[in-house]
């Protein structure tokens, strides 16, 4: 204050203050904030490396950022919704999904074009059965039973999660890999006899094995599901792409991968 005074003719009004400056005084002169000091010492700091830039014809200083202002959220339409208790996740746009549609499961019913296409490049030993459909009284129509067809996975899902806790697993890497330990399973494994000639080594193609050793992988599906008690698991398809695959020249192969 006394530096004020004896130096007044250097003073500036306070409506002249840059917003950020009139902030960093006010916050130091009423001690709003613990860092109030720190923020001015910086800022005088920047304010003689100016002085000092404009007497030797240099351009200024970057000035200091400083603390962002305290702004209340810009509020939108749907701000002024008011909540309501979610019942299940967010639909997609579809009437389907709005209309909780079960999907038929009748994959034969996909006829486009491009899809006939890479079904014409399967290479799956027999036809496979692409509709996966059940009859409507396999089993009862209430919760926890599931017929495909009939039933809606999403509704089906949001009961699961919404009733109790839901276990979800299936990682296939680590129990093939458990599954080594305890039994052979090198090269001539990984092949079967459906790859015995492969042009390639393909050990270390995890997904390859719901072909070639299936026994392995359905045993690893059982495990989840009785002893572990898994209510959803993932399926040994991981790198079931043509991307993938094409580090075993099995791109080909992918169709029956996910379809078999």
């Amino acid at each position: 204050m006394d530096v004020g005074i004896v130096n007044a003719h250097e003073m500036i009004a306070y409506e002249d203050l840059e917003d950020d400056m009139k902030q960093l005084c006010e916050n130091l002169v009423f001690n709003k904030i613990p860092e109030a000091t720190d923020d001015m010492l910086e800022r005088t700091g920047y304010e003689r490396a100016c002085i000092d830039a404009r007497k030797k014809n240099l351009p200024p200083p970057r000035k200091p950022r400083g603390r962002l202002p305290q702004m209340p959220r810009l509020q939108f339409d749907y701000d002024k919704i008011p909540p309501k208790p979610a019942t299940e996740p967010p639909l997609p746009t579809s009437d389907a999904a709005q209309n909780h549609v079960p999907n038929p499961y009748i994959n034969s019913n996909l006829t486009h074009e491009k899809i006939a296409a890479i079904r014409a490049k399967a290479t799956n030993v027999t036809k496979p059965n692409i509709d996966y459909t059940q009859p409507s009284d396999t089993y009862p129509s209430s919760f926890p039973h599931f017929v495909r067809g009939r039933d809606s996975v999403r509704e089906y899902v949001t009961s699961l999660f919404t009733s109790r806790i839901a276990i979800y697993d299936g990682a296939m890497g680590t129990m093939i890999q458990n599954y080594a330990k305890r039994n052979r399973l090198e090269e001539e494994e990984y092949r079967g006899d459906r790859f015995a000639n492969w042009p390639c080594a393909t050990k270390g193609n995890n997904d390859q094995l719901s072909i070639s050793q299936p026994q392995i992988i359905q045993g690893i599906y059982r495990q989840y599901l009785e002893e572990g008690g898994s209510d959803l698991i993932g399926t040994n398809t991981f790198s079931s792409t043509t991307i993938a695959m094409a580090d075993y020249e099995m791109e080909d192969y992918v169709y029956e991968l996910n379809y078999e």
